[in-house]
C-alpha cells in the first residue's frame, strides 16, 4: 500500500498575494514562450517566476532561472505572500471544467507520497519522460526544495460511499441525494485559469 501523509504546504496570501488567479497558470510544459511572457506581467506573484522562469543572458551555474527561483521563493516566505501551513495537512482541490456541452468536476487530493522502487512498489509510472524535462525538474527541486507542479496520479475511490471518499470528504462535505458531493463549509478560496477551469480550494 503506498504510503500517503499529510504536509505543510505553502499556499498564498490572498492579502499580499492579490487575486489567485492572477498567480496561478497550467502545467509549465504547455505553456508557450509566449504565453510564458504573458503569465510574468499578470502578477508580480504569479507562479510562473518559480515554475517556469525566464533565461537570462549571461546565466551562469551559480545564477540562472533555477537560483532566481529559489531566492524569489524565500523572499515571498519573507514578505507573507507565501504562508507554511501550522500543522500538516491534506488539501482538496475542486477542479471543473466544460467538456462535451456540460460541466464535469474532478476531486484532487493534494498530500506527500513516499517514493518506492520501480519494481514492486504500490506506485506505478505513467509516462515515458524525457532526459531534458527530467534534468530541468531536478535541477529545480534541487535549488529550491520544494515542488511547484505536484506529480498527478489516479486512484478509483468507488464513488461517494466508498471508505476512500468518506474518509476525506465526511468532516467538509455532505452527500447530495444524487451522486455528486457539495460543499457544507465555504472553501478557503476560489479562482479561475485558463483554458476555462475553475478551481476550489
Amino acid at each position: 500500500m503506498a504510503d500517503v501523509q499529510p504536509f505543510r504546504g505553502l499556499r498564498y496570501n490572498p492579502e499580499v498575494a492579490g487575486d489567485l488567479s492572477a498567480a496561478i497558470t497550467p502545467p509549465y510544459d504547455i505553456i508557450s514562450h509566449q504565453e510564458q511572457a504573458l503569465y510574468f506581467t499578470k502578477s508580480p506573484y504569479n507562479v510562473i517566476r518559480l515554475e517556469f522562469g525566464a533565461e537570462q543572458p549571461g546565466d551562469s551555474a551559480s545564477n540562472n532561472k533555477y537560483s532566481r527561483a529559489a531566492a524569489r521563493l524565500k523572499a515571498w516566505i519573507k514578505d507573507g505572500a507565501l504562508l507554511r501551513e501550522k500543522s500538516p495537512a491534506f488539501y482538496l482541490v475542486e477542479s471543473r471544467f466544460t467538456h462535451d456541452d456540460s460541466v464535469k468536476s474532478r476531486w484532487c487530493l493534494v498530500a506527500r507520497v513516499r517514493l518506492e522502487e520501480l519494481d514492486g512498489g504500490s506506485v506505478r509510472p505513467h509516462e515515458v519522460t524525457m532526459k531534458k524535462p527530467l534534468q530541468d525538474r531536478l535541477q529545480l527541486l534541487e535549488a529550491c526544495r520544494a515542488s511547484f507542479s505536484p506529480v498527478m496520479g489516479i486512484f478509483r475511490d468507488g464513488g461517494k460511499d466508498s471508505p476512500i471518499s468518506a474518509a476525506f470528504f465526511a468532516r467538509s462535505f455532505k452527500a447530495l441525494e444524487s451522486s455528486s458531493c457539495a460543499p457544507s463549509l465555504p472553501p478557503e478560496a476560489l479562482f479561475a485559469s485558463p483554458p476555462a477551469m475553475a478551481f476550489s480550494f
